[in-house]
């Protein structure tokens, strides 16, 4: 009598072990994708966190060097202490530019406020110690918490007398008041000197 029973048949356990192999591999594949999600966000933030900090850095640069003035007039005001740090630039102001006269000249200032937020301020009449008391302050940029103890993000250069350059350090957050975290809450920071191109070193 002819066997019933298929030989190439798969048992039980056979089944089994497949259904728990092809499972595995599902979660894996799930695993995968949900890492590439998050690897795709983070990467959208640490872009964003770079583009601002990039950004303010310019602005920065473009002001250091339209700073203008000579060695009896140095055109530069700086002050810093734990509550506040202050740096202002004189303009050109004339149309067109009187490089030998400063009465017509305008001012830049930024002021670093309780170590994290940084406000701008331009087109001033005079150098002013707190850029948030002005009717044209915008803000500019925010460090991450704890800021450094001194609220400062310069050190302006004197040697010889002269305004030689200014030291800046941008430190920011996708959230500035979380602990950083490469994946959700990238950091940046940004070191670079830059020098007064239109100031007289005479």
């Amino acid at each position: 009598m002819k066997s019933l029973l298929n030989k190439n048949g798969l048992t039980l356990t056979e089944l089994l072990v497949a259904s728990i192999m092809i499972a595995i591999v599902m979660v894996g594949v799930a695993s995968f994708g949900s890492s590439i999600t998050g690897m795709q966000a983070s990467s959208g933030r640490a872009g964003l966190v770079g583009l601002s900090t990039v950004s303010a850095l310019a602005q920065l640069r473009a002001d250091i060097e339209s700073a203008v003035g000579d060695s009896s007039s140095m055109g530069v005001v700086s002050g810093k202490s734990e509550a506040n740090g202050q740096l202002c630039l004189r303009q050109e102001g004339g149309s067109p530019a009187t490089p030998d006269d400063y009465t017509d000249d305008t001012w830049v200032c930024y002021t670093h406020v309780n170590s994290y937020d940084i406000f701008r301020c331009d087109g001033l009449a005079s150098a002013v110690t707190d850029c948030t008391s002005t009717g044209s302050s915008t803000f500019f940029f925010s460090f991450p918490a704890p800021s450094p103890t001194d609220a400062s993000f310069f050190d302006v250069d004197m040697t010889g007398g002269a305004f030689q350059f200014v030291e800046v350090t941008l430190k920011t957050r996708t959230d500035p008041t979380v602990s950083a975290d490469p994946m959700k809450n990238p950091e940046k920071e940004m070191i670079t000197r830059i020098s007064p191109i239109s100031h007289s070193r005479q």
